[in-house]
């Protein structure tokens, strides 16, 4: 009995064996296969080429073997006939169908053979070819400091480049808040001012790019506390001469012929432009939110590379006709990475990007449309910034540097600064006390992370941490609690609260609305601030959490409250300071645009306030107290040659309890540095 049941089944699985060959089922299956393995080959080659998304290889392949067992079933249920497709069923057993459908299935199983075997052949020439992973991985050999002196470069988030031309470097230098342009022979040595000729007061120039024929630096022109600066662009001679205006706009640079010419419109939104070398025929390529710099033409002129920062740093590229914009490199959207450029022969571009609190450069090699992985090039006690090219292609020059500062206090008895006992040792900025002087909280430098402390520099506490970027901090009269700017990843900046003991800061308000310039109220029940959309100072109860606009502060912007609750003081877009009375809505002006201030403090008498008038900072600066009352005003502090931190916006001065001025003395590290690479 077993044997004849070994043998029915033995009968029976020969049987459908014989129906699935029978029936093409065998056949199908395998051409399948063939032709499914040249469609991912086939994909495969194409995702390289036009650089598709990584989700396309998973995809297709699901979706092939999703479809094979249905193709079988198809194949079971129908047989190809020279009458055509009929059901398997209305098929005799014996008659043999598969002859006919069975041979175009087998001529599909040896086309597809033959183009597996021609894929694999030239699989290699058809894709372009793919950086090496372990070979050629560019890395800085050498560092070779090119500045003797001490040279402050301005930290802004907007970042101000270094150019070269076949001799000659050309940088702004940030000496206590005066932005001055030096030049540098690349050989290195002692910088000096570059003979400018400029005779715009007030106005400040930063370089950007070189003309075409190296033979004049393009700047940009920009009143830097101006709230809606004209911005110029022009061309100084390297060998003197009067400078002329190329036209409105900022941030630009020439392609590599000469040909065009790329830069950007801030107003009333930021745009990128390209237009003829002479600034004719423009025409925009694309729109933001934030802003656009460091622009960069690919050698062969097709692509622009440009940093885009709105609360965060990242590199885009878009084609010179405006389309396929996108960011270089998708996956580093949440690490900070900008600044960068073309080696004159495409190979490499170079840029800086922050890891772990550290800027370093990286580089990433490119071929056939491919970029490789990004590869980190500078390993250094020093971070590196603002990578610029050599002319041949040989060095980098960029800026290292590594950022500090000693607290120092204006010793009214000596008639000058001197170290600040209490927080002696402590790289910080931004101090705002409690109104009894006992509690401080400050920002740390350039850390940009909130600390607070008693005011004798006891019971110190970190409050936000690096997730958090900090704009600036208040801390409430009573001493109770903090209200700051602070910026997360993907978002804008707004208003944060945190207690004094600690926690976990949260929005002032719900709205992701850009919110700045937090003011407490004398009695710490309101904030007074500004925000888009509105012209008017907007206050937010700190008990009911409720928003109102406060009535005739039209025009006013970046209120302070005064000690005794009756004045907000507060900008005109025109530059000017008001102060504005809460009760009557009449307005006073304290200082009139000409002063150009740069920050102001009200004194704890109220009938005082401190200010820096930017025009006087630098070798002669100096710290003013304005009498509200008559308008007097008299020097309590001379900056002599102390040279400020540059800051979260530019040099800070601010007033201790006892109305003494305090700041943050520089002593970091700037020099620029010649880096040879090995590529």
């Amino acid at each position: 009995m077993g044997r004849l049941r070994s043998s029915a089944g033995l009968g029976v699985s020969m049987s459908f064996i014989q129906e699935l060959k029978r029936r093409s089922v065998i056949r199908v299956g395998a051409a399948y296969l063939a032709v499914a393995w040249l469609l991912i080959q086939f994909i495969d080659t194409l995702q390289g080429m036009l650089r598709l998304p990584d989700w396309v290889g998973p995809f297709s392949l699901i979706a092939l073997a999703v479809g094979f067992p249905i193709t079988l079933f198809l194949a079971w249920a129908y047989e190809l006939t020279p009458e055509g497709i009929r059901s398997a069923e209305d098929v005799e057993a014996e008659q043999p169908v598969a002859r006919f459908g069975g041979r175009k299935i087998d001529f599909v199983i040896i086309g597809a053979l033959s183009m597996v075997i021609v894929l694999l052949i030239l699989k290699d020439s058809l894709l372009p070819p793919a950086p090496p992973d372990d070979v050629g991985i560019p890395t800085v050999q050498k560092y070779t400091q090119l500045t003797s002196s001490h040279i402050a470069f301005p930290p802004f988030e907007s970042p101000y480049p270094l150019i070269a031309d076949n001799s000659r470097l050309y940088f702004n230098d940030f000496d206590s808040a005066v932005m001055r342009v030096r030049e540098l022979a690349q050989a290195g040595g002692e910088a000096v001012p570059f003979d400018m000729r400029w005779d715009k007061p007030g106005a400040s120039v930063r370089p950007t790019t070189m003309t075409p024929d190296k033979s004049g630096v393009v700047m940009t022109s920009v009143h830097l506390f101006q709230r809606d600066p004209q911005l110029e662009l022009w061309s100084f001679p390297v060998v003197g001469g009067a400078p002329r205006k190329l036209g409105e706009g900022l941030n630009a640079v020439f392609s590599r012929d000469g040909g065009l010419i790329a830069y950007v419109e801030a107003e009333p939104e930021t745009r990128l432009i390209l237009a003829n070398a002479d600034m004719t025929e423009k025409r925009e390529l694309l729109t933001v939110t934030g802003h656009i710099y460091w622009i960069d033409f690919s050698p062969d002129g097709k692509r622009l590379r440009y940093g885009v920062w709105d609360n965060h740093r990242v590199i885009w590229e878009v084609s010179v006709d405006g389309k396929n914009a996108h960011p270089i490199l998708p996956e580093w959207q949440s690490i900070e990475h900008c600044c960068g450029s073309w080696t004159p022969d495409g190979e490499y571009y170079v840029f800086q990007a922050e890891h772990d609190n550290r800027v370093q450069l990286w580089a990433i090699r490119e071929s056939g449309g491919s970029i490789s992985e990004p590869v980190q090039i500078t390993s250094a006690a020093l971070d590196f910034r603002r990578p610029t090219i050599a002319p041949d292609g040989k060095s980098i020059f960029a800026i290292g540097w590594q950022l500090r500062g000693d607290v120092v206090r204006f010793d009214s008895d000596v008639g000058q600064f001197t170290p600040f006992r209490e927080f002696e040792g402590i790289s910080a900025e931004w101090f705002s006390y409690s109104r009894d002087g006992q509690k401080v909280a400050y920002i740390s430098y350039p850390e940009r992370d909130i600390w607070r402390s008693n005011s004798d520099g006891t019971d110190r506490a970190q409050l936000t941490f690096d997730s958090m970027g900090i704009l600036g901090v208040t801390m409430s009269p009573d001493g109770h609690t903090i209200a700051f700017i602070g910026v997360l990843p993907d978002k804008s900046h707004q208003i944060y609260i945190v207690p004094y003991s600690g926690g976990t800061p949260e929005p002032m308000t719900p709205e992701n609305s850009r919110e700045h310039s937090p003011a407490w109220s004398p009695d710490s029940s309101k904030i007074a601030f500004t925000r888009p959309g509105s012209d008017k100072i907007v206050l937010y109860d700190v008990d009911s959490g409720s928003i109102s606009e406060m009535p005739g502060s039209e025009g006013l912007y970046y209120p302070d409250w005064s000690p005794d609750g009756r004045y907000i003081a507060a900008w005109t877009p025109d530059n000017a300071v008001m102060a504005l009375d809460v009760h009557t809505g009449q307005r006073i002006e304290l200082l009139g645009p000409d002063v150009q201030i740069q920050v102001f403090h009200w004194a704890n008498d109220s009938e005082h306030i401190f200010f820096v008038d930017q025009l006087e900072m630098g070798r002669e600066g100096a710290v003013h107290r304005l009498n509200i009352a008559d308008k007097s005003t008299e020097k309590i502090a001379s900056l002599g040659t102390v040279r400020g931190a540059v800051g979260l916006y530019g040099v800070w001065i601010g007033i201790d309890p006892g109305g003494a001025p305090i700041m943050l003395r520089d002593v970091s590290i700037h020099n620029i540095y010649e880096l040879d690479w090995l590529r």
